[in-house]
C-alpha cells in the first residue's frame, strides 16, 4: 500500500497541543499556524495538520493550550481522531510534543 492508494479529506478537530518540557527541537517556541509532523502510532505514516491556536499566540516549551487543528489525511485515520485520541508532534524526525483532541 503507498500514500496513492488513499482517498485523502480535509477535517477540523478542537485539540490541545502541548510541548514537552527538556525541548529537543531548533526553536524555543512556535507561533499559531504551525504545520508539523503528526505522527500516529497506529500508522506507518505522518498526516499534515495546522495549529490555529485560540486565546493564545505564542507556545513555548513545557506549555500548552487549545488550538484548532485542520487536518489534511486519509479518510481512514478520521475515525482515530476522536475525543481523547493522543498522538505525537515532530519537527522533522523529533518528537516534541503531543496533540490530544477535545472535541469533534
Amino acid at each position: 500500500v503507498t500514500m496513492v492508494d488513499f482517498e485523502f479529506i480535509s477535517f477540523e478537530r478542537l485539540i490541545e497541543f502541548g510541548l514537552h518540557t527538556a525541548p529537543k527541537h531548533q526553536h524555543s517556541s512556535y507561533s499559531s499556524g504551525i504545520r508539523p509532523n503528526h505522527w500516529v502510532r497506529e500508522n506507518q505514516y505522518t498526516v499534515i495538520g495546522q495549529f490555529d491556536f485560540i486565546d493564545c499566540d505564542r507556545l513555548a516549551a513545557g506549555q500548552s493550550c487549545k488550538a484548532i487543528c485542520s487536518f489534511y489525511a486519509p479518510k481512514e485515520d478520521e475515525k482515530l481522531f476522536t475525543p481523547g485520541f493522543k498522538w505525537d508532534i515532530g519537527e522533522a524526525t523529533k518528537i516534541i510534543g503531543y496533540g490530544k483532541v477535545v472535541s469533534e
